[in-house]
């Protein structure tokens, strides 16, 4: 079972113009994304 986002989840949020920007990082076999909304 996957836990976390889906990728077509994340994209139509920074397509949508939602996510400012996302830090991806990567530690051993443990991905992780830090999503910064884009508030108006």
């Amino acid at each position: 079972m996957n836990n976390g986002i889906q990728e077509e989840a994340l994209r139509a949020l920074v397509e949508g113009g939602v996510v400012r920007a996302t830090l991806v990082s990567r530690q051993e076999n443990k991905w992780t994304l830090a999503n910064r909304a884009a508030l108006s």
